[in-house]
């Protein structure tokens, strides 16, 4: 059990480095896609509240918390970068 969630843990904390690369990949359209990465920010919350409730699949919840967290880190990041 205690593997498990190490392991997780583990898997969730590399959300931050992916978002990171993803930021630096994607500078010109942090700013402007700004709008679109909030509204899966919400779809990704509806559907991991719905998950929550009828299904319980831990892959899917895994996955789901990994998006949420990659899209929270790019949309913070997006607004510490300007567009000359």
């Amino acid at each position: 059990m205690l593997i498990k969630i190490v392991f997780y843990i583990v898997v969730l904390l590399t959300s931050i480095p992916v978002s990171l690369l993803l930021a630096w990949l994607c500078k010109d359209e942090m700013v402007k896609d700004r709008k679109w990465f909030t509204i899966a920010l919400y779809s990704f919350i509806f559907f991991l509240i719905l998950t929550l409730f009828f299904f319980r699949e831990k892959a899917v919840l895994l996955c789901l918390v990994y998006m949420i967290l990659v899209t929270i880190v790019f949309i913070c990041l997006s607004y510490k970068r300007v567009v000359k």
